[in-house]
């Protein structure tokens, strides 16, 4: 599938949300989670619908999302043939599951990192995309502690000090920097 024809819907949904508004003075957040889904459970819908909680407890208006997939070739590298659900079921399972906590009219799925846009690229060019489209609506990392102890380097911190993820609350006890906001599901 090819970006722009699959991401034009989710901007469209975005574009409705905000003339649904009512109160413009809330400053406007969209949230990216990134990553294979492969598969998608409920838990990732559920790290989004906690996300939305904390963010509308903050005073932000949460305008829309993605789930910002990676692509077949990617997940059949990192997973082996056999193993990798392909992009179309990976995103029919993120439906589901984002139908099970009512977001499906809020939260999309994107092939940015389809387009050669590993995870940074594709939160740097969905917040690029948003602002050209829509204004002045922020992006919001969304990701795992575990996420933050695999990925290391020059670009990663870049994303994190952009963005300033929301981290889901780990079993592992991390200890995180204080500048990160968790959140628990």
């Amino acid at each position: 599938m090819d970006f722009p024809h699959a991401i034009d819907h989710e901007f469209e949904q975005i574009r409705q949300n905000l003339a649904c508004l009512t109160d413009h003075s809330q400053p406007k957040v969209a949230i990216v989670a990134t990553g294979s889904f492969n598969p998608c459970t409920l838990l990732h819908a559920k790290l989004f619908d906690a996300a939305v909680k904390h963010l509308k407890q903050k005073g932000k208006c949460v305008v829309g999302g993605w789930f910002a997939m990676s692509t077949d070739r990617y997940v059949q590298r990192k997973l082996g043939e056999s193993k990798a659900i392909p992009c179309e079921h990976r995103e029919a399972l993120i439906k589901l599951a984002l139908n099970e906590f009512g977001l499906a009219d809020l939260i999309g799925v994107s092939y940015a990192e389809t387009r050669g846009h590993f995870y940074q690229g594709a939160v740097k060019h969905l917040q690029e995309e948003l602002k050209t489209r829509f204004g002045d609506i922020s992006v919001v990392y969304l990701c795992g502690s575990i996420h933050l102890l695999r990925e290391s380097g020059w670009n990663h911190f870049q994303v994190l000090m952009a963005y300033r993820p929301l981290v889901a609350a780990s079993e592992f006890n991390l200890t995180l920097p204080p500048w990160l906001e968790v959140i628990t599901t």
